[in-house]
């Protein structure tokens, strides 16, 4: 009878723990959305302005996708989600996708400024 209350106790405490970390997960790379205004990118857009489209924003979490997909496709860099940033730009439907860099760490900051109807306006990176 022992022995069953303890595997009883054991796989509860696995559940506990699956369900936990799950939990944890979602609200540690949830993404909040700043506000950013496209007129103080002007030269940015001047400099590293592209024609491409890649479809369609449908939100935020769109938005990260993508600018991932053409940071790696550019830059042959992987950005880590949980530290990727995004603002949008109410006025001119622009979303601005951009990583930050923990400290102690080496590397540069990528950007990408998309309208929400696909065209990409800029991407760059900083040192």
């Amino acid at each position: 009878m022992k022995k069953k209350r303890f595997i009883l106790a054991i796989f509860a405490l696995i559940i506990f723990g699956g369900i936990f970390s799950v939990v944890f997960q979602y609200h540690r790379f949830k993404i909040s959305v700043g506000n950013f205004n496209l007129i103080e990118y002007q030269w940015e857009i001047e400099n590293f302005s592209t024609e491409q489209n890649i479809g369609e924003i449908i939100d935020k979490n769109d938005a990260v996708e993508k600018a991932a997909s053409i940071w790696l496709e550019q830059y042959g860099i992987c950005v880590q989600k949980k530290n990727i940033k995004v603002d949008f730009d109410s006025s001119e439907d622009c979303w601005h996708v951009y990583n930050s860099v923990p400290k102690n760490q080496l590397g540069g900051v990528y950007h990408a400024i998309i309208q929400t109807n696909g065209n990409l306006v800029a991407v760059w990176a900083e040192d």
